[in-house]
């Protein structure tokens, strides 16, 4: 839908979610031709569409009136604004992997025309004197945020006592960039990006749309610092998962998915301007997760870098932590390694090494190990909690913790169930009944724990419950766990689980 809104002659999207295949419907279609109904697939028009996801996430207002369901019964995400920590301006691309801040003007223009029309909108023809940049363009282009194949930039030759190759302001273009892309030193010739050459050169009277650019100074990032103690903390030190990445509690990853293709070099450095790194996906767990996101369409590519790359120092593959990465979890995957190869995630093979300069989406992660500000944290008992009072059904209240990055608690000791009780003194808790992550099971007849393990027949021996089917587990403030049917709607009390301590 992204690239729809981008492209004026776009009308409308069909998405088939069984072949996680998308479809452009043009604006105007040739004669004998008409848009028929396919039950199959999902029809969405542009116009249905806010428009400020052409540019970026959709804005919460925005999306919250255009909200979809899923086929998981769940909605479609809607993360709030993500601002870029740099000054660009509405209506331009940012891209931090090459601190570019461009747009696109569509309208075809001389260079000279070109060059007055950036100015007049606070900008200046494009200054694409990196590969980083052009790498940019080409993937944009890729994307769809372009919509033709050449594009005026900054660069044409200025004649004088000798002639030269300068970039827009007066900057003469270094000769080995010239020489790299081909470039003749011919009088009233100008630089234009071309999807098929990359660079390209014309004569300057002749009409093209251009890219325009806003020179960007950063931003001084607003971040959290952790005091230093010597004293016992009662919360894990920790920076919490950001609301645009994604947030698994199963394998504490904290993730992102930017599906703009880069270098693996530039793949890192971007997602370090997030204040991310490199996925480290270093279970098998975590490499089914990604697939689990794939399958739900929740990836729009299926190959991505991730943080590993072949150091050809010391002979042998290295997460970009600096650790060796085990032998043993690479014996699964078809992995050789040689100097100048990195590793991606694909929807195949899981892990498999390409050259680090060819160009990918990629798999940020931040390193999680604290409990959520917004959790409670006990210290005593390595329990990360949140108390969620408004009332549903125990099956919807499994769907509301995971949907924050958590489970219905487990709360399999006596401790535990104390510590609720204390909070429920201190007047913490609004009600006196919450459903936990208990449920009978039909299929063994037996309680079982949210997490697949059988609930202790010792444990519940100690409480009034005896069992059947729909029956799910409260914690209740006299009998401390209790019995009532799943289909009762009660508050609930949702867990990250963090390891034991050694």
């Amino acid at each position: 839908m992204k690239e729809c809104l981008r492209r004026g002659d776009c009308l409308s999207v069909n998405y088939w979610r069984s072949q996680l295949r998308c479809q452009l419907n043009p604006a105007v279609v040739g004669p004998g031709l008409a848009l028929i109904p396919d039950s199959s697939g999902v029809y969405m028009e542009k116009s249905s569409q806010p428009q400020d996801l052409s540019t970026g996430p959709c804005s919460t207002i925005s999306c919250a009136q255009t909200c979809t369901d899923l086929s998981n019964g769940g909605r479609t995400f809607c993360g709030p604004t993500v601002k870029p920590s740099v000054d660009c301006p509405a209506g331009f691309l940012w891209r931090p992997a090459a601190s570019l801040c461009y747009k696109a003007t569509d309208i075809s223009m001389t260079w000279s025309e070109a060059d007055a029309y950036c100015v007049s909108i606070g900008a200046r023809l494009a200054k694409l004197d990196t590969d980083a940049k052009i790498n940019i363009v080409d993937s944009d282009y890729n994307g769809g945020a372009l919509v033709t194949h050449q594009y005026y930039i900054g660069g044409s030759v200025v004649s004088g006592a000798t002639s030269e190759w300068q970039w827009v302001g007066g900057t003469p273009m270094d000769p080995a960039f010239q020489t790299l892309y081909s470039l003749t030193l011919t009088d009233g010739q100008c630089l234009l990006w071309d999807f098929t050459t990359r660079l390209s050169q014309y004569a300057c009277t002749f009409a093209f749309p251009a890219l325009c650019e806003v020179p960007v100074t950063p931003v001084p990032q607003t971040t959290t610092t952790i005091p230093t103690t010597t004293t016992t903390t009662t919360q894990p030190l920790a920076t919490t998962c950001p609301s645009h990445f994604r947030w698994s509690a199963t394998n504490n990853l904290c993730y992102f998915v930017e599906e703009i293709n880069f270098t693996w070099q530039d793949a890192k450095t971007n997602c370090e301007s997030m204040g991310a790194r490199l996925a480290i996906l270093d279970t098998a767990a975590k490499l089914d997760l990604i697939f689990s996101d794939y399958m739900s369409a929740l990836l729009l590519y299926w190959r991505y870098f991730i943080g590993g790359y072949f150091d050809d120092v010391i002979y042998d593959w290295k997460w970009i932590n600096g650790s060796v990465i085990d032998p043993n979890h690479l014996m699964n995957y078809p992995v050789a390694g040689i100097p100048g190869v990195c590793l991606l995630w694909t929807d195949i093979d899981y892990l498999y090494d390409y050259p680090c300069d060819m160009i990918f989406p990629s798999i940020c992660e931040i390193p999680i190990k604290g409990c959520p500000s917004n959790f409670r944290w006990d210290a005593s008992l390595n329990m990360c909690y949140f108390v969620e009072e408004t009332h549903m059904i125990w099956q919807d209240a499994k769907t509301n913790c995971e949907s924050i990055g958590a489970r219905l608690a487990i709360l399999d000791t006596v401790a535990k169930l104390d510590l609720i009780f204390n909070d429920y003194m201190a007047s913490t808790l609004l009600y006196f009944d919450y459903f936990i992550g208990g449920i009978f099971n039909d299929s063994v007849m037996d309680w079982k724990w949210i997490n697949g393990s059988f609930i202790e027949p010792s444990y519940l021996m100690n409480y009034p419950v005896g069992g059947g089917t729909g029956m799910c587990l409260l914690w209740s403030d006299i009998y401390y766990i209790d019995e009532y049917p799943c289909d009762i709607t009660f508050p609930s009390i949702c867990e990250i689980p963090f390891p034991s301590p050694p």
